[in-house]
């Protein structure tokens, strides 16, 4: 593996903008979905195809990360004693993407902008019990209604035939319950990583957030 390569993979471990982005990753196949059955006839073949391709090129990517993430494993292995290799010889197995990314890893606090820092200090500061369970209400609601719109055929026109409305268009709505459920996903993490630097900084003696 050259040099250039283990840099890449590192500085893609380090990143805080990926750790933050991977919220998006487990809706990558509902999009899929949503463009190829819901789009209009002319743009659905191309909008579905380009879909595919991400989902296949980010598979694509995730098995050669993997791969060179086990060459590192086992170069790491081979400087090893025999009985420490074999005590350690399930770690040169293929590991799934988000492990080989290191995605729930935390950054170090002062690698990260003001920008985040503030967000994690506001926007992840814990809620009240009940405000909190509102919004785990909230997110599994709009998760099963992206469902419902996802996989049903038509499902804003039996929704205007069940209630006598006027049919509503389809897009700007899963637009918008896409937005709510990934802003509600991201701000989970901004919670998770708020948890974590004060804990360390109650351990520390420091501030959680040293650039606010």
């Amino acid at each position: 593996m050259t040099g250039t390569t283990s840099k890449f993979i590192d500085s893609l471990q380090r990143s805080w903008l990926l750790k933050l982005a991977w919220v998006l990753a487990p809706f990558a196949p509902m999009l899929v979905v949503a463009t190829s059955k819901h789009s209009p006839e002319r743009w659905a073949g191309w909008l579905s195809s380009a879909m595919l391709l991400v989902v296949f090129g980010s598979l694509a990517a995730s098995y050669a990360f993997a791969l060179i993430e086990r060459r590192q494993r086992r170069a790491r292995l081979r400087a090893l004693s025999p009985l420490q290799r074999l005590q350690m010889s399930d770690e040169a197995n293929l590991a799934p993407l988000g492990e080989t990314l290191r995605v729930t890893d935390h950054p170090a606090i002062e690698t990260l902008p003001r920008v985040v820092q503030w967000a994690i200090a506001a926007l992840g500061a814990p809620l009240p019990k009940p405000l909190s369970a509102v919004v785990v209400a909230l997110d599994l609601s709009i998760f099963v209604l992206l469902l419902a719109m996802v996989f049903l055929n038509d499902p804003m026109g039996q929704l205007s035939r069940r209630l006598g409305a006027p049919l509503l268009p389809y897009w700007p709505i899963f637009i918008a319950l896409f937005a709510g459920l990934v802003a509600l996903r991201l701000i989970e993490r901004l919670s998770s990583m708020n948890r974590y630097y004060i804990a360390q900084a109650a351990t520390s003696g420091r501030r959680p957030f040293p650039a606010l």
